[in-house]
């Protein structure tokens, strides 16, 4: 995930790559909805339900830059 986070997010701001976030947060509540034969993946964030960064994940600082224009 680190590679990713710093080879896309920093890439994607020096070439003007438009992106969001699909799931920031992970979302417990999902499993309700689980059967036999189909399960919700609930932990697709990067952060946990308590909004906290997963164990391990580094946000990369991209030398200071910023998005210009969020979406």
């Amino acid at each position: 995930m680190n590679t990713f986070m710093e080879g896309w997010v920093c890439e994607s701001l020096t070439n003007g790559t438009a992106y969001f976030w699909f799931e920031a947060f992970d979302e417990p509540w999902k499993v309700i909805f689980n059967t036999k034969n189909d399960q919700w993946e609930s932990k697709w964030g990067l952060m946990d339900p308590n909004r906290n960064i997963k164990d391990g994940l580094k946000i990369p600082d991209c030398g200071g830059r910023t998005v210009d224009k969020p979406y």
